[in-house]
């Protein structure tokens, strides 16, 4: 996976890159000051309880799915599909590691992604390697540029 990650404030219309299919936006805080847990928070939960996990994984999946529902209105992938993720991560406090952050929230995208219907599955048959870049902003979110490629 290609990572980027730049210090710059830049505007949302700079960030988008307009040659993808669909971008999915989740803005906001979802889990405690950022918008998803990253791999140690994940795996903490797990530790705690399996049910516990169990439990926060499929409440941030209902996120990523209530946001398909109202921003892809029945988008469904025809071909194998690639996902960029663009993160803003806060500026203030502890800098998450990227390859942490990448993890957790690729996994659980990727499964809200399949559970919406907008992926047939996350399988290396449907989904290609994805790409992410980081950006650090006052308020926290993750766009999900959606991009169908012919193979």
């Amino acid at each position: 996976m290609e990572i980027q990650a730049t210090q710059e404030r830049n505007s949302e219309k700079n960030i988008l890159n307009p040659t993808y299919d669909r971008i999915l936006k989740l803005n906001g805080c979802y889990y405690g000051n950022n918008c998803l847990p990253s791999l140690n928070n994940l795996i903490a939960e797990a530790n705690r309880s399996p049910y516990a996990y169990g439990k926060l994984k499929k409440q941030l999946e209902m996120i990523v799915i209530n946001a398909v529902r109202t921003q892809l209105r029945g988008y469904r992938a025809t071909k194998q599909a690639q996902l960029h993720f663009i993160f803003g991560e806060k500026n203030k406090g502890v800098k998450r590691d990227y390859d942490n952050v990448l993890g957790a929230a690729s996994k659980i995208i990727c499964d809200g992604l399949v559970k919406a219907g907008v992926l047939k599955d996350d399988a290396p048959a449907y989904l290609l390697p994805s790409t992410c870049e980081f950006h650090y902003v006052e308020k926290p979110f993750i766009h999900i540029q959606i991009r169908e490629v012919e193979t």
